[in-house]
């Protein structure tokens, strides 16, 4: 082996290893990110990771929620959407799907309530969200939850139907209540007076 060998081998062997390193460095901030965040499976794919990632950051949004009845508004409703719903496990697409429209009414009738009924009918979910926001009927939080779980249901709408298993769709249905009880609470109010 020539010298000139002796130079290629030793920079071809150590090539790849110092190209991970540059782009180790380069994207540190964002590695760190991800690592930081609690990890549910082995398997991620495109689906799985968004899905993971909003299914946490909603449940940060609404905390932890009271269990079996909310009070609304002086009186007693039972939970809007049923937790033991069976066609998670037939339809879990349609069990999404539904437990993203009661979403959506609860917030359309919280905006036709406010404002103008014109404006709440017509309008597409992140306008309500703006107004609901403006008008002081939602917090920050409430905001957030609300488009996370807005991206999940359209990761599941949009998705193959073998992403969505039961076990999801029963999560969904979780964090689809969690968003209807804050919804339904009134935000405090300001006290930086």
């Amino acid at each position: 082996m020539t010298t000139m060998q002796f130079i290629a081998s030793l920079v071809s062997s150590l090539a790849w290893p110092l190209g991970v390193v540059v782009i180790a460095v380069i994207f540190r901030d964002q590695i760190r990110r991800l690592l930081t965040r609690p990890v549910s499976g082995m398997r991620v794919g495109p689906f799985e990771m968004k899905w993971d990632l909003e299914r946490v950051e909603v449940a940060a949004s609404v905390g932890p929620q009271p269990v079996g009845t909310v009070d609304v508004g002086g009186g007693t409703a039972t939970t809007v959407i049923d937790l033991s719903n069976s066609t998670a496990i037939t339809s879990p697409i349609g069990t999404v799907l539904e437990a993203y429209a009661a979403i959506e009414g609860e917030l359309r009738e919280m905006v036709t309530n406010a404002v103008s009924y014109d404006t709440a009918v017509r309008a597409p979910i992140r306008q309500l969200l703006r107004i609901a926001a403006d008008h002081g009927l939602i917090t920050p939080e409430t905001v957030n939850a609300v488009e996370g779980i807005t991206v999940m249901r359209n990761l599941a709408a949009n998705g193959q139907a073998s992403e969505v298993t039961p076990e999801r769709a029963q999560d969904y249905l979780v964090l689809a209540e969690a968003v209807l009880y804050t919804l339904r609470q009134k935000p405090l109010p300001d006290r930086t007076e």
